[in-house]
């Protein structure tokens, strides 16, 4: 079967037949219908593979912005408040750590940030663990 198929490759190939005679082959045989629904499957898979993707990076860029507001707005307030960078800010780190944790979510290939929480979403879990 392989070789038979081999074949009919290599004749098409040899041929040059463009896509209006495939399709007409197609039909010939009856087989354009299954092809249709292979093809748009195949399509409908890929698209929403990128639709995926392209939502996942797009929440993740959310998620990394919002932990650096999060950190410059603590460290900002720290700050305004006349307490310097070596105390302990409202979160018990000392403002250095909030630089680091700005410069982690801005590195695009670390990972950490993405499993940070938020004020909000934190007071959410311990209300919901209690």
């Amino acid at each position: 079967m392989k070789t038979k198929t081999n074949d009919i490759i290599k004749a098409i190939k040899e041929r040059d037949i463009d896509g209006e005679t495939m399709h007409s082959i197609l039909e010939q045989t009856g087989l354009d219908y299954q092809m249709y629904k292979q093809l748009n499957v195949e399509y409908r898979n890929e698209m929403m593979e990128e639709l995926f993707d392209e939502n996942r990076e797009r929440v993740e860029m959310i998620h990394r912005l919002e932990m650096i507001n999060q950190d410059v707005k603590t460290l900002l307030a720290h700050l305004r408040k006349g307490k310097n960078m070596s105390s302990a800010t409202e979160w018990g780190e000392n403002g250095y750590t909030h630089i680091a944790n700005i410069h982690i979510a801005l590195e695009m290939d670390n990972n950490e940030a993405l499993s940070w929480f938020t004020k909000e979403e934190k007071k959410d879990t311990i209300i919901k663990t209690k």
